[in-house]
Order: structure tokens, then C-alpha cells, then sequence
């Protein structure tokens, strides 16, 4: 009986593990609202783990990202200042229920899945900067250039 009485244990503490897949596992829902411009608009969605890439040509949309990727969102528009952000990720707080069972299949089925990540950023809000007049008095694009923590600013001329 005792034999039957472990056996059911483990198997109980085993399903139940993967707590992060069990409560609302899947794909994240991301939601974007770009505020100005509302036309001529480009959203583009790349995760950094693959390079899987998403557009959209509208200012209000919800998509469903990979919890297993940080993701770069670039809006573009003419006659307006390009917009990059990072949405990164962050261990889910229901991962650590994981520690209540006996085994660590959880934390396993949960990493395999990438079921124990979630973004920082469910929604974010862009507005869109116009273009401005430059050192010259001609109307430029101001153009950053990213590389590791440094920034580069670089005007680019309007074409009348």
C-alpha cells in the first residue's frame, strides 16, 4: 500500500510541476499605440534570439511575442524621428512556485518551454517626434546610432 501511496505522490508532485506552463503559458500578448503620426507608419517587431520579424502599418494593434526572446520595436514614418525601444524579459513570479514541489521537473518543463519568462512591457505608447531644423536652418531627420551603450546623433537632410 505505502508503494502505491509514493507512487501516486511522485506522480502528483510531477504533474503538477511546471507551474509557469501551467498558469498562463504560451505566448505573451504585446500591445502597441502609436500616437502621432497616424499614416505612412512602419511598427517592426525583430527578436533578438532569431531575428523573427513582425510589421505593422496601423497605430493600434496587439500581437502575441515568444516569451523565449527580448524583442527590438522600431516605428518609422516620414518627416518624423525614428523610435527604437527594448522589450526585455524578466523571471515570472508563479517560476518560484516551482520550489514547492519535491522535484525539479517544473523548473525544467517550464525553462524548455520559456513558459518561466515574461516581458517587462505589456503595452507601450509611442508618440513620434517631427523633424526639425538642423545647424543650417534646413530641415533634418535626426538620426541615432546605437552601438553597445553609446549613442551617436547624425542629421540627415530633408529632400525638397
Amino acid at each position: 500500500m505505502s508503494k502505491h501511496l509514493f507512487t501516486t505522490a511522485l506522480m502528483a508532485a510531477t504533474l503538477s510541476s511546471g507551474c509557469a506552463t501551467l498558469i498562463g503559458g504560451g505566448p505573451s500578448e504585446f500591445s502597441v499605440n502609436v500616437q502621432e503620426p497616424r499614416q505612412d507608419l512602419e511598427v517592426r517587431i525583430v527578436a533578438l534570439s532569431n531575428d523573427e520579424t513582425i510589421i505593422q502599418r496601423v497605430p493600434e494593434f496587439t500581437v502575441p511575442l515568444s516569451r523565449g526572446s527580448d524583442y527590438k520595436v522600431t516605428v518609422r514614418s516620414p518627416l518624423y524621428q525614428t523610435k527604437e525601444i527594448t522589450i526585455g524579459r524578466q523571471l515570472r513570479s508563479v517560476f518560484w512556485l516551482n520550489f514547492l514541489t519535491v522535484l525539479p521537473v517544473g523548473m525544467i518543463v517550464d525553462a524548455a518551454t520559456s513558459n518561466m519568462w515574461e516581458h517587462r512591457s505589456q503595452k507601450v505608447t509611442i508618440r513620434l517626434e517631427r523633424a526639425r531644423q538642423g545647424s543650417n536652418g534646413k530641415w533634418v531627420l535626426p538620426i541615432v546610432v546605437s552601438r553597445g551603450l553609446s549613442h551617436e546623433v547624425h542629421e540627415a537632410a530633408i529632400i525638397e
